[in-house]
């Protein structure tokens, strides 16, 4: 004999209740994902900020801002201004062997950087230029400042860092303890 299989089958209301609630699932998914981009972006400003106003290495005008944007769940941190990659990644040829950690990933670093010569190839290794003298330039007589250039200050870097150490905390701070 046969058996007769009986399905229960989802009425509209029922699937329209199932897509409804994934819906809300995904928008508390967002909203949970912004907030953590949020407090990561957060880490990385402040640890920026506080390299800076610890003092940076620099000769010349080192004028730098920190900006932080964000759209939901993508965002960006970083530093701007003048010598900005300079300050980030070192300058001269007095400071080849101090390099940043990410320089050769990069293909940047201290007299190094790409399509850029030495604006006077002097034998010592140094330049001149006018502005201000910042930490290792020296003014000349003239009132040029000469300079063997500058060590790296991986501001950027050291905040991804940062970043990286306080994710997991955030994540589980914001999703809760099941991760």
């Amino acid at each position: 004999m046969g058996r007769t299989l009986e399905f229960d089958w989802l009425n509209t209301a029922e699937i329209v209740e199932v897509i409804h609630q994934l819906k809300l699932e995904q928008q508390l998914q967002l909203i949970q994902s912004t907030a953590v981009v949020r407090r990561m972006l957060q880490v990385g400003q402040l640890s920026m900020e506080q390299s800076i106003s610890g003092g940076i290495h620099y000769d010349g005008d080192a004028t730098l801002d920190v900006y932080k944007n964000q759209i939901e769940a993508i965002g960006e941190v970083g530093i701007s201004g003048v010598g900005a990659l300079f300050i980030e990644f070192g300058t001269g040829l007095a400071y080849e062997s101090i390099q940043h950690p990410r320089a050769n990933a990069l293909g940047v670093g201290a007299g190094t950087y790409p399509g850029q010569g030495y604006i006077f190839d002097r034998e010592d290794h140094s330049w001149v230029y006018n502005g201000q003298a910042g930490s290792h330039g020296y003014t000349l007589k003239n009132g040029a400042i000469l300079t063997y250039g500058n060590p790296p200050n991986p501001i950027v870097y050291k905040a991804s860092l940062d970043i990286r150490r306080a994710m997991r905390s955030i994540i589980k701070d914001t999703y809760g303890t099941k991760y």
